[in-house]
């Protein structure tokens, strides 16, 4: 009860002592008397019962004080403590508690700066967020307190994310490098299995596929020159490669160490027709079939196994549109020919 309000029952306890007395006196005064005596108690006692309103807006109008001390609790009906207000040697420090007395969310200072820190009923660690040697962190855990994500800077201050599974490895990277971004996919072995980025010197997109055993298997990018998709077998020795550039597209088959070219179908690159060509398991060209480079029609030569430059057939069409054949001697001189 305020100090005005303890004043006026006071009032009200005086008037009440008067109108006893004038009960006591004979009747043909005292009815005036308690009329008016019993008026003005009903006043009052309508601006006891209103006062509060008129005290409560009058204190709107007072000035806010400031409350100083080291430590502020606050507690529940029962007297237990749910909320801390305090500090430690970093700083300010809020704390939440549960009906189990167990802190559930701390905000506070360590040495990199304010941190907040979530934990589970378990008093587990469910999500931290604060700053390391790199930056701000954030790290999100699963309800065992085991680190499942991570959003951050990594050391050359560029933004990363990381997401780990049961194991604790990281199955999907999101982050940079010198030439751009970048997303790595792991196995829940712990082995990259993918990788999306920029080709090197900040250049076209690039992706790599790669088998549980960290070899190569696909490779997709290009260059100034051509497009290219490559394939790998196993243990990432090569196999095809795709690859469409100025003069056309072709396709070409390794042998199985992954060393030589022993088939290529394409476009010719003095024609852009197209040509196939069968190679020894050493790389010379033993077969052609394509088009005379005058463009007059087709043509097929065919090799001898040591040497890949003089033919020893020759089939195709001349320059005047008639078929002709040459069968040739290791010194390339014609010994049979036919039109």
């Amino acid at each position: 009860m305020s100090l005005e309000q303890e004043r006026l029952l006071a009032r009200i306890e005086e008037l009440e002592k008067r109108l006893a007395q004038v009960e006591a006196r004979p009747l043909r005064r005292a009815a005036w008397g308690t009329y008016a005596l019993g008026s003005l108690l009903a006043g009052l006692l309508i601006a006891v019962l209103t006062g509060p309103s008129w005290v409560v807006a009058n204190q709107d109008k007072k000035e806010v004080q400031d409350v100083i001390c080291k430590r502020l609790t606050i507690v529940d009906n029962d007297g237990k403590t749910r909320v801390v207000l305090g500090f430690d040697a970093f700083g300010g420090n809020v704390k939440v508690l549960n009906s189990k007395d167990q802190n559930i969310v701390v905000l506070d200072n360590d040495k990199f700066g304010g941190t907040l820190r979530l934990f589970g009923n378990n008093e587990k660690r469910l999500l931290v967020a604060g700053g390391n040697k790199d930056g701000c962190q954030i790290n999100v855990f699963d309800l065992e307190g085991n680190i499942r994500a991570y959003l951050g800077c990594d050391s050359v201050h560029e933004g990363y994310l990381a997401l780990r599974n049961k194991q604790n490895r990281n199955v999907i990277y999101a982050g940079a490098d010198d030439d751009g971004g970048l997303v790595r996919v792991y196995g829940h072995d712990g082995k990259q299995r993918a990788f999306l980025g920029v080709g090197p010197k900040q250049g076209d997109g690039l992706v790599m596929l790669t088998g549980a055993d960290g070899k190569r298997r696909h490779w997709i990018g290009s260059d100034a020159g051509a497009t290219s998709h490559t394939i790998y077998g196993n243990n990432g020795v090569l196999a095809h490669d795709i690859r469409g550039g100025n003069s056309g597209a072709y396709h070409s088959f390794f042998t199985k160490d992954g060393r030589n070219v022993v088939t290529t179908i394409g476009a010719s690159n003095d024609t852009g027709e197209g040509i196939l060509r069968l190679n020894t398991v050493t790389g010379k060209t033993h077969s052609y079939l394509g088009a005379n480079r005058n463009g007059s029609g087709g043509l097929i030569l065919l090799n001898s196994p040591n040497d890949a430059v003089n033919s020893r057939v020759v089939i195709g069409v001349d320059a005047n549109g008639v078929g002709f054949g040459e069968g040739r001697d290791s010194d390339n001189v014609t010994r049979r020919s036919f039109k």
